[in-house]
């Protein structure tokens, strides 16, 4: 009888073991540095990612944290089940870039979005059409840091 509880709990820790283990798998980050490294961040926790100066900040619930610089990083793939994006409301603003194209939507028709370099100047500056969509070509600015701004909102970008 012994020998059948010994053999539940083994296959019951074997179990939690393997259970542990596709849970990190389902929340990881993956980042491929310039230098064509890939480095990949998994997390028991779901991970809050922040940035500080010029660095990425990945952070557990327990404060436990590793920053890595942006200017390292050529591409993120969040992987998994990264649930708190699910979290953004219908009347939340988004910003998307891609192809060369900064995207908001959710703006308020007529607001402004800009985007300065980090002197100050402004550099574009485009209104949101009817259905809170503003669209700004980025493609031809130097590569640097911008920081955008639109409906009290606003972020950098390195291009």
């Amino acid at each position: 009888m012994n020998r059948i509880i010994i053999a539940v709990i083994m296959l019951l820790s074997g179990l939690a073991a393997a259970h542990a283990d596709a849970d990190i798998q389902r929340r990881s980050l993956q980042i491929t540095t310039k230098a064509g490294e890939a480095v990949t961040f998994r997390f028991t926790l779901d991970p809050v990612i922040t940035f500080s100066g010029t660095d990425l900040v990945l952070t557990d619930i327990n404060d436990d944290s590793v920053s890595m610089p942006m200017a390292q990083i050529a591409s993120m793939t969040f992987v998994g089940d990264m649930t708190s994006v699910a979290t953004v409301g219908s009347d939340a603003v988004t910003f998307s870039l891609a192809g060369g194209l900064l995207s908001a939507e959710g703006l308020k028709a007529g607001s402004t979005l800009t985007i300065h370099d980090m002197k100050g100047a402004l550099l574009l500056s485009v209104s949101a059409d009817e259905n809170g969509r503003a669209e700004a070509a980025v493609g031809n600015l130097a590569k640097g840091v911008y920081a955008v701004s639109a409906a009290g909102h606003s972020f950098k970008f390195i291009k």
